[in-house]
């Protein structure tokens, strides 16, 4: 591996699941690891762009549920990021959402500092929603990959 990409990473949530529905994944992590909870989100929140909405609400494939234990396992591993970020030597590129509304861009910039690689980047959509890929002027973000791709090949 060459250098590592993260695009709006998740280290926190910003979410607004209630405390009494996290003790219910708590305790369907000892009776059924892999019940399913909805997800309070929408197609909104992840995009501007009113086709891409359309289409995520269309598809039969997109879900707002995650398992108790998928829960578990991103809270623990959002726990031991610092002590990850302060292993990583690759050259590194952040880019972040501005206007995120599913985790929280100043968590990604405290994790970003902490990373120990001496050649990393961050760059911010201050418009942006969460998907960056998908929002209007995903352009820019393609771009700013493929500079960045380009410089380490």
């Amino acid at each position: 591996m060459k250098g590592l990409v993260c695009i709006s990473p998740a280290f926190s949530n910003k979410l607004e699941v209630k405390p009494v529905d996290y003790l219910k994944m708590s305790l369907a992590l000892l009776y059924n690891p892999r019940k399913q909870f909805l997800i309070p989100f929408t197609a909104e929140m992840c995009t501007r762009d009113m086709q891409y909405q359309k289409i995520m609400n269309k598809d039969p494939r997109e879900h707002r549920l995650v398992s108790a234990k998928l829960i578990f396992e991103i809270k623990r591993l959002q726990k031991t990021a610092p002590r990850s970020a302060a292993r990583i030597k690759l050259p590194t590129l952040f880019l972040l959402a501005g206007d995120d509304k599913l985790v929280e861009p100043a968590v990604s910039r405290k994790i970003f500092d902490m990373i120990a690689s001496k050649d990393k980047k961050i760059v911010e959509y201050p418009e942006m929603c969460h998907a960056l890929s998908i929002d209007l002027g995903r352009e820019k973000v393609f771009l700013e990959i493929l500079k960045w791709i380009m410089f380490y090949l």
